[in-house]
């Protein structure tokens, strides 16, 4: 995914709209959102490490406790460095992420039971498991709210250069149109089987 275009604005993102991100896509959109700062630490660090890489392994279980880990303790580091210093618990902050993470694959798979089972699901059961996708999407966009908080002390700090982006970019448009796609389906699977 090409981050360039954004290459002139600060790399700050506002804490409604990340929330509002992970919700609409299904809670997917912290895959992008890591990829997105590994990208930047990179560039900026020059860190040596493949983006791309890195968040295929947060789909891999146990190397995604340390590949999140390390990330938070990095932007943690960074804020450390700003004008205006933002501290968070990053380690409360992982368990919290790899907690939801976790039982959002184990309900999900209880869902999908439910749903492919010969006995539809009553209207209640598909409406309760679209909320509590939706709040345990929520959760994730609130735990992560705090790092890119952090993330963006520091980048007003080191950027003031740079201008606020605006509008969306077309990484968090793709994830809006997959996320859109899962929602769509689930609710209507939800009416069909309700």
């Amino acid at each position: 995914m090409d981050l360039s275009h954004r290459a002139q604005h600060a790399y700050t993102q506002e804490l409604g709209t990340l929330v509002l991100l992970t919700v609409v896509s299904y809670g997917t959109y912290p895959l992008y959102w890591f990829y997105r700062n590994w990208t930047h630490l990179k560039e900026v660090n020059g860190l040596s490490l493949r983006p791309a890489l890195r968040t295929l392994g947060l789909l891999v279980p146990f190397l995604n406790i340390f590949l999140i880990a390390q990330q938070l303790q990095q932007i943690r580091e960074l804020s450390g460095t700003a004008e205006q210093k933002v501290y968070y618990p990053s380690v409360w902050v992982t368990i919290g992420l790899l907690a939801l993470g976790y039982l959002w694959v184990g309900y999900t798979i209880v869902a999908i039971a439910m749903f492919s089972s010969e006995v539809p699901p009553t209207s209640l059961e598909a409406v309760s498991a679209l909320v509590i996708d939706l709040f345990m999407a929520l959760l994730v966009g609130l735990l992560l709210a705090a790092p890119q908080r952090a993330l963006n002390s520091y980048w007003h700090t080191h950027h003031k250069d740079r201008s606020q982006a605006l509008g969306l970019t077309p990484g968090e448009i793709a994830w809006i149109v997959i996320g859109g796609m899962v929602w769509t389906l689930s609710l209507a699977q939800g009416f069909l089987f309700g």
